[in-house]
């Protein structure tokens, strides 16, 4: 998918960067007064798309990086884009009102880490513009084409050209700002750092959507050789592990330092990359392996870190390097609104307290794609609280106040978080299955009493569906595949499997729902160790597989555990009819 990654000052705003000057020639594109060309019978072809300039003028850009990244085109000619995939077409089509793009156009705007200077020079011959010819100005298809790759707030473009450019490499990345005579523009991009690497691009409709994805799909010479997209590796880096130490206070103030292992694929070496991580977090200084500071950049309030790596990473190589950051990561508070109260005639505020994880995927900085790593953990945290992770426990001690835990991943994962809070545990052993730990916030739920008649049995009950749903899952899925289980609650609505780590929604806890919900979401959320973590989904096509399976998992349970055909069925139409209208399950939307 189309990804902008927010890039950051490391330094005082008055220290001018690498990154820094990339960002400003990107973003001040502009034609170069003496690079002008007449432009006759001209034919672009990249993959499905082809792109013929009929009669007009082509305008070499200013450099970025020291080269020419940029051409615009402003005149007649056409455009010919037609998925080879059913599915892109459909939606295409739903989009857009029509299965292919065809038709005429008016300007185009190139950007690329490629050949298409080379090959453009071919035919086109740039110069000073004939004296006295009143050429078309190209400014207006240039802006359009840069809001679809720049953000000027968060300083950040296009990650696959900018780690191009920074690391002064030719990757194959094309991408065409496409100016139509009728209908809307789009941009149609080739992007060889994804597994289907041809986009089609429109602006985006809704509120803070710079982009649609219209369509994504393999090269046409990949899908006629069955290229399955699972075994493609198209990042330049792989993630060989983490090692993250935390430390968590008792005013749930955060701070880690995380080292990341890469390993070189591309034939290009790398020195610049892209990381994510949660815009609360702030970094404080990125290290080698030897200690050497790094330079990095990354704006306040933004996600997107770039690291630029000690010397250039070849194929073959593994370099290591260490995060230090801190930040507002775990908040505090009620899980509810607050409620109003007649015999005071006023709102009053429900008391409960939680701590609750604000991301659970970018606290630690994340390479792109899904790649799986091995990941090693150290927590410190405070004696008074309950705390749960991904993985085997290695290690647990006591330090005063604090304790100590270490933890290793028992298969490699891109699926890494934790709880934490006020929590009593429920400690579960059963022949059956593995060791089961639940941990609840009970001080909470009897503040939450206070105001809503809520079961007190729950709690048992949610202990009884998690081993019972596991051990079901056990004979009909295969054996558990890690040492121990950890379904922990959190103040949110909904639930979320990890590597051996359940959160499960406070309101599962409360036991308010009818018959089968709860046992039935309980349930799902358990098997998602199976199909989600223990069977991956091979791209984000396949990821409503296995919701599919979990949902359908979660109901089979009920059905057993309940004895209640009726509502079993009931759960299936419903499931069936919450389908959206149109939608196509082939492509996992």
């Amino acid at each position: 998918m189309h990804v902008v990654i927010a890039i950051v000052f490391a330094f005082s705003a008055s220290v001018q960067t690498p990154y820094d000057t990339v960002f400003d020639q990107i973003k001040g594109l502009a034609p170069l007064p003496n690079a002008v060309a007449p432009v006759h019978g001209l034919i672009l072809r990249r993959d499905v798309m082809e792109l013929r300039l009929d009669d007009g003028v082509a305008y070499r850009l200013t450099p970025v990086a020291g080269r020419t990244t940029a051409i615009a085109f402003v005149g007649s000619g056409s455009l010919s884009f037609v998925p080879p995939v059913i599915v892109e077409q459909f939606n295409l089509k739903r989009v857009m009102g029509d299965s292919t793009i065809n038709g005429p156009i008016t300007a185009v705007v190139l950007l690329f880490a490629d050949s298409t200077e080379t090959e453009l020079g071919r035919s086109l011959k740039f110069g000073p513009p004939p004296p006295g010819a009143q050429a078309a100005d190209p400014s207006d298809a240039i802006g359009a084409a840069l809001d679809y790759i720049v953000d000027g707030h968060s300083r950040s473009a296009d990650a696959s050209l900018v780690t191009a450019l920074l690391n002064h490499a030719t990757t194959g990345f094309f991408a065409a700002y496409i100016q139509r005579k009728r209908g809307e523009s789009v941009m149609i991009q080739f992007d060889p750092a994804e597994a289907e690497e041809v986009l089609l691009y429109r602006r985006g409709k809704l509120v803070g959507q710079r982009t649609e994805t219209v369509c994504q799909f393999e090269r046409a010479e990949d899908l006629v050789a069955g290229v399955s997209v699972a075994n493609e590796q198209p990042e330049p880096l792989a993630v060989a592990g983490y090692d993250i130490d935390a430390t968590i206070e008792g005013s749930y103030k955060f701070s880690a330092r995380t080292t990341v292992k890469l390993a070189g694929r591309s034939e290009q070496p790398q020195q610049w990359v892209p990381f994510v991580l949660y815009d609360e977090l702030e970094v404080d200084s990125v290290v080698s392996d030897a200690g050497a500071p790094l330079t990095f950049f990354r704006k306040n309030h933004y996600s997107g870190l770039w690291i630029k790596l000690a010397e250039p990473l070849a194929a073959g190589k593994t370099q290591a390097f260490r995060v230090v950051y801190h930040g507002s990561l775990i908040g505090f508070g009620s899980a509810l609104p607050e409620m109003w109260d007649d015999s005071r005639g006023d709102f009053h505020t429900v008391l409960d307290a939680w701590a609750f994880i604000k991301d659970t995927e970018t606290w630690y900085p994340r390479y792109r794609g899904d790649q799986v790593f091995d990941v090693n953990l150290t927590f410190h945290t405070p004696k008074s609280l309950r705390f749960s992770t991904i993985g085997r426990l290695v290690q647990a001690d006591t330090q005063g106040n604090t304790v100590v835990t270490k933890w290793a991943s028992e298969l490699p994962t891109n699926q890494v978080s934790f709880n934490i809070g006020n929590f009593d545990e429920v400690k579960i052993t059963d022949q059956r299955i593995p060791p089961v730990t639940i941990q609840l916030n009970t001080e909470a739920h009897s503040l939450i009493r206070r105001f809503i008649p809520t079961s007190r049995g729950a709690a048992d009950d949610v202990g009884a569906d998690i081993a019972n749903s596991l051990s079901f899952f056990t004979g009909a899925f295969g054996a558990p595949l890690f040492q121990h289980y950890y379904a922990t609650e959190i103040p949110y609505f909904h639930g979320q499997a990890f590597p051996g780590l359940i959160h499960l929604s406070f309101v599962t806890f409360l036991g308010l729902q009818k018959a089968g919900h709860d046992e039935s979401f309980r349930a799902h959320e358990m098997a998602h160790q199976w199909w989600g973590i223990g069977v991956e989904p091979a791209s984000y096509r396949d990821a409503w597989l296995s919701e599919g399976f979990a949902e359908f998992a979660g109901m089979w349970y009920m059905q057993l555990i309940l004895n209640d055909n009726d509502e079993y069925f009931k759960m299936l139409r419903e499931s069936r009819d919450r389908r959206a209208p149109g939608c196509c399950t082939c492509c996992g939307t």
